[in-house]
């Protein structure tokens, strides 16, 4: 049993408008391996989730957020799969997403679930649209697992929403909204009066 877990699965039942926005502001601890082949040839070096941590809110009430922390995106899913209603969107809210954390998923679900389909996301300012897909028009039953993507300003910067036996994962990134650091970002609060310091750095118990 994970800590929070009861607290996690409370705030997955509240109540909410059909088709409600779920945020959930998330956070990942890596690892890299291989580095000795790495040298010689950089495509092997590989890299991991160890851990997938989420904050949640269970009323507007709470100034410091609950956090459950799993072990992998695969854990994560597993647990949604089980706990969370499919009527809701449930957008995955990063730092800095868009260049690390959404790969990390992407590469996730790839390897751990059977005949991922991989779809081109509609882009509004691209040259041809064709063969593109948007969350209203993607076909699917609650059998596909299906990873609509699309590549932002660079080949790394990696926008997704997945379609996951019957959810809907969508990903927000706040770096693309304040383009600066989440240090930056936590000293500005503190600076103006919104926060004060305990809320500059949170210790999670593994």
């Amino acid at each position: 049993m994970y800590k929070n877990e009861n607290l996690f699965k409370d705030f997955l039942h509240l109540k909410r408008a059909k088709n409600s926005k779920v945020r959930l502001f998330m956070d990942i601890e890596s690892f890299t391996y291989n580095k000795k082949m790495g040298k010689k040839n950089p495509s092997l070096y590989k890299s991991d989730e160890f851990s997938v941590a989420i904050s949640f809110f269970l009323n507007d009430e709470e100034n410091i957020p609950n956090v459950i922390i799993f072990p992998s995106f695969f854990s994560f899913l597993s647990f949604m799969f089980e706990n969370a209603y499919k009527k809701y969107e449930y957008v995955l809210v990063f730092h800095n997403g868009y260049k690390f954390d959404n790969h990390f998923f992407r590469n996730s679900v790839i390897r751990n679930f059977e005949n991922v389909k991989l779809e081109n996301m509609y882009l509004r300012n691209a040259v041809s649209n064709r063969n593109t897909v948007t969350k209203k028009n993607i076909l699917n039953d609650d059998n596909d697992i299906i990873i609509a993507e699309k590549r932002v300003k660079s080949s790394s910067t990696l926008d997704i929403f997945a379609y996951i036996k019957g959810f809907k994962f969508s990903f927000e990134d706040t770096y693309m909204k304040t383009n600066t650091s989440i240090r930056v970002l936590g000293k500005k609060l503190l600076n103006n009066g919104y926060i004060t310091e305990k809320y500059l750095k949170t210790d999670f118990d593994y």
